[in-house]
């Protein structure tokens, strides 16, 4: 591995989530062909366009500021909540785990809302990816899939596979059944609205990807400013909010090639997170990418060994250091000295 594997391997959990939020998009048209999302809020304040789902036009607002007491509040609810994320990882029935989510949903909880939207939408693009296929069980189906696509690696078919019992009882019952929610509470962007509405870092972090796919290759310069200025109240409300799964998928965009020239300082957010709790082990799908399963890599292993390695110990010395100033700056609720490790390209 090599300093570009390493670069790979940091913006990697962005481009999975650009990618879903893509299909997302598509699936959301091809089921509701009139019908506009609700356009989410930054927190609680004022809603600003999301450039993904909107084509700015010139003088197009940027987002308001939170004070740090909003971020503080719409993210305390983290502190109390069950590990969702885990909870889905390691989920062999998607029904059971809705039931619970829909009641945690309904009570506020804005990480359950998320991680709701995530299971409808697993077994949503499951339930497509077989769709041609008729007869049989969902094994026998997903197997009829696998046997037209022989290159398929063994991780995406096991992936595939796996699929089947997570969720067979979601496909064929109805985790909504007796609560009092409205029809479009059954589809996966319903609950991904209401967590980005609670202000969930996590939400907010899917957002400014969503807005770095929407940007693509523009050279319009009235649509900077507020391209700019949406992510860094994206990242501001991310930093302040304590959340280390939401600080690395901050490290992961803004080690994006079309968002920084250089990624140094995304790095140091990726490690400000591992500081901060967050399991960047290889044995954190997000960051191994099932290959403790396959054995092919050392289970034991974090995303820091792997950096110092390939980086070296200068390098990783130096962004080392700037991921400790980040995680003070972040107790400290210094915003001003935190710009500094956000160098957005012009």
């Amino acid at each position: 591995m090599n300093k570009r594997t390493i670069q790979l391997s940091v913006v990697a959990t962005s481009i999975v989530v650009a990618a879903t939020l893509a299909l997302t998009t598509l699936l959301v048209n091809d089921e509701n062909p009139t019908q506009s999302p609700r356009a989410p809020q930054r927190g609680v304040t004022p809603a600003t366009r999301d450039v993904a789902a909107t084509p700015e036009t010139p003088g197009a607002s940027a987002a308001p500021v939170e004070s740090i007491e909003v971020v503080h509040a719409a993210a305390m609810t983290l502190s109390e909540h069950r590990d969702w994320l885990r909870g889905f990882n390691e989920s062999m029935d998607n029904f059971a785990l809705a039931q619970e989510l829909v009641v945690a949903g309904k009570a506020g909880d804005a990480r359950a809302q998320l991680v709701l939207g995530r299971v409808l939408l697993e077994c949503e693009i499951f339930k497509r990816s077989i769709a041609q296929y008729k007869q049989g069980t969902l094994a026998e189906r997903a197997a009829d899939d696998l046997a037209t696509r022989p290159y398929v690696s063994e991780r995406s078919r096991r992936n595939l596979l796996r699929q089947v019992p997570r969720c067979e009882r979601l496909l064929a019952e109805d985790p909504f059944a007796g609560h009092d929610l409205p029809d479009e509470a059954r589809g996966y962007r319903y609950w991904a609205n209401r967590a980005l509405e609670s202000g969930d870092p996590l939400a907010v972090m899917e957002r400014a990807v969503r807005s770095i796919a929407g940007r693509g290759a523009t050279s319009e310069a009235a649509k900077d400013p507020a391209f700019r200025a949406n992510l860094l109240s994206d990242v501001r409300h991310v930093a302040f909010s304590g959340d280390a799964v939401a600080l690395f998928s901050v490290g992961g965009v803004l080690s994006h090639p079309s968002v920084v020239a250089d990624p140094t300082y995304g790095y140091a957010w990726q490690v400000a997170a591992c500081e901060m709790g967050y399991d960047c082990s290889k044995q954190n799908p997000a960051v191994g990418f099932g290959c403790t399963e396959d054995g092919t890599c050392d289970a034991g292993e974090t995303f820091l060994d792997v950096m110092q390695r390939d980086l070296g110990a200068v390098k990783f010395a130096e962004i080392y250091a700037s991921a400790q100033d980040i995680e003070y700056r972040i107790t400290t609720n210094d915003w001003d000295g935190l710009q500094q490790y956000v160098q957005i390209k012009e």
